[in-house]
């Protein structure tokens, strides 16, 4: 089922298409000051958790001849009934059964409002396959977070923190399909090595100078180790 979703954005982006298709920049910049012809895409993806207030959510809306009018970020401001999403003004109400909650983001107002940001790798892995639409998600522990307002109020919380494994390509389910691969993926997860994309492991970013490898040269790794085992 689908949960990727690339939405055109006027302000400023990591994520730019142009004749030569999509591609990343380093720095969130507007897409005019790279190229007249440039255009702007923020990158969400979604989960299957309820809507609750404070979450940003992607919506298809639909024109007055009922044809789709595309995909839509929001932000949940209210509840009603606990059903209606943003009640308080009629214009902008959603049924919550329509409302995809975002969990992880490239829109830098959405991950400085603690919304986990995409790796740029992973970002780079998408730019090469912009026809993937599904990415797997594995919710990890929860992060903490704090902060202070500009009156010098503290405030504290906690934001959801999600390991990201892109998977819609032949290649990486023929990895995972594979039961005498089984192993050897968790053995990769043990060891701080992500499955991003087809045929590329990425060691974890915590480390220094991380890598980035091929199946196979993890598999000869591996197998070396194994036979120790």
């Amino acid at each position: 089922m689908k949960n990727i979703y690339l939405i055109p954005t006027k302000s400023k982006s990591i994520l730019h298409f142009d004749h030569t298709g999509l591609f990343p920049s380093k720095n969130y910049q507007l897409s005019s000051e790279i190229n007249s012809v440039v255009d702007g895409y923020d990158l969400h993806i979604t989960s299957d958790d309820r809507v609750k207030i404070g979450d940003y959510f992607i919506v298809e809306l639909f024109k007055i001849d009922s044809t789709s009018d595309g995909y839509h970020l929001e932000k949940c401001i209210d509840i009603k009934d606990d059903i209606w999403v943003n009640s308080n003004d009629i214009t902008k109400q959603r049924h919550i059964n329509n409302c995809k909650k975002v969990v992880v983001s490239t829109n830098e107002e959405v991950t400085n409002d603690r919304i986990q940001r995409l790796d740029h790798h992973l970002l780079e892995f998408f730019c090469k396959n912009p026809n993937t639409e599904y990415v797997e998600l594995e919710r990890l522990e929860d992060g903490q977070f704090f902060d202070y307002l500009e009156n010098g109020e503290r405030i504290q919380g906690v934001y959801e923190n999600y390991f990201v494994r892109f998977l819609d390509t032949e290649e990486t389910r023929k990895v995972y399909e594979d039961n005498d691969m089984i192993k050897f993926v968790n053995w990769c997860e043990d060891n701080f090595f992500s499955l991003s994309g087809k045929d590329m492991w990425c060691e974890s970013p915590d480390f220094e100078n991380n890598k980035v490898f091929t199946t196979k040269e993890l598999l000869d790794k591996f197998k070396k180790i194994d036979k120790l085992l």
